[in-house]
């Protein structure tokens, strides 16, 4: 029998958005292709590398060189649509094997490349029944809720259902234990990576449900528990500037953070003049905005002194203007 090794990274850190109050750098096509590609780069991570010959310290265990030669098979298949077919035929023929979990995260982002999330949602429920207490595995599927969710048009059911699972999965990575072989550290940066797409998703659904308190509240958790998380931090910054009574300072300067997080020139520049557009209207003038901009790539906490650092004008806009 032989071990394969296994990632624990699932998530994106740097998912673009156009930026604030300005025209959109990026189509709604373009975004959500983005997203998907994302998703399955990360999810890539977590497919096992076969290697029969070289048993690692975890991993699946293939009880024969025919169950591991299926596998290896779906694996190394580069078609989307055809790795899908394999690993299903994988899963059929051997639906108690060790490697039913990779399996499952593999198949989930072979559907989601062939823009089939029916299929992928199917697969994410399959795996969420397989893996109850995988982190990875919730993971995983938080990712696919995140996104469902997050979709302009998601009914109140897709909703709902993301935000049950997000609240118990919220619950599990309490009780999670350290799986064999993985060191404290890594353990913790799991759960946090983990628990940053949970809190996302509720953030998420209570800005579709225009409770912005809540969203600012969730948002403000995903970003303490992974300051240069890109999307995370933007949403923040959403929460804050587009609530029936913004907060312009806390917004504007996670709004500077996002532009400091940004490795996309165009990104970076649609955050930054999105920001400048926003301190304008609220400071009267530029004046200050590149101070904000230099503090926040230097800190992902706002100073104590933050309402002095963004002081508001003679004619700052009130209640969302």
């Amino acid at each position: 029998m032989t071990n394969l090794p296994h990632s624990t990274d699932y998530r994106s850190r740097s998912l673009e958005d156009h930026r604030l109050g300005g025209a959109c750098t990026q189509t709604p096509g373009q975004r959500r292709l983005l997203s998907v590609v994302l998703i399955l780069t990360c999810c890539a991570a977590l497919i096992p590398q076969p290697s029969w010959a070289s048993p690692q310290a975890s991993g699946p265990k293939f009880t024969d060189a025919a169950e591991y030669q299926l596998y290896k098979a779906a694996h190394d298949e580069t078609n989307p649509k055809a790795q899908a077919a394999a690993y299903e035929d994988f899963l059929k023929q051997y639906p108690d094997s060790s490697a039913k979990v990779y399996a499952l995260k593999a198949l989930v982002a072979a559907y989601q490349k062939q823009g089939d999330m029916a299929r992928a949602d199917d697969a994410a429920s399959r795996l969420s029944q397989a893996a109850a207490n995988d982190l990875n595995a919730l993971g995983t599927v938080a990712v696919l809720k995140q996104q469902k969710a997050s979709q302009p048009k998601a009914d109140a059911k897709t909703i709902d259902d993301a935000v049950q699972f997000a609240e118990h999965g919220l619950q599990a990575v309490k009780s999670a234990t350290k799986p064999a072989g993985m060191s404290d550290a890594d353990f913790q940066k799991l759960k946090d990576k983990t628990n940053t797409t949970l809190e996302s998703i509720l953030g998420s659904a209570a800005i579709k449900n225009k409770d912005y308190a809540a969203a600012q509240q969730h948002y403000q958790n995903a970003v303490n528990l992974s300051p240069d998380d890109l999307q995370a931090v933007y949403a923040l910054a959403k929460a804050y500037l587009e609530a029936p009574e913004p907060e312009y300072p806390k917004g504007l300067w996670y709004t500077a953070r996002a532009a400091a997080l940004s490795t996309d020139p165009k990104g970076k520049a649609s955050y930054t003049q999105g920001g400048k557009d926003r301190y304008v209207k609220y400071h009267g003038n530029d004046q200050g905005w590149a101070e904000v901009l230099k503090q926040a790539a230097a800190s992902p906490a706002p100073p104590p002194d933050l309402n002095e650092l963004i002081k508001p004008g003679a004619e700052a806009p009130k209640k969302g203007k």
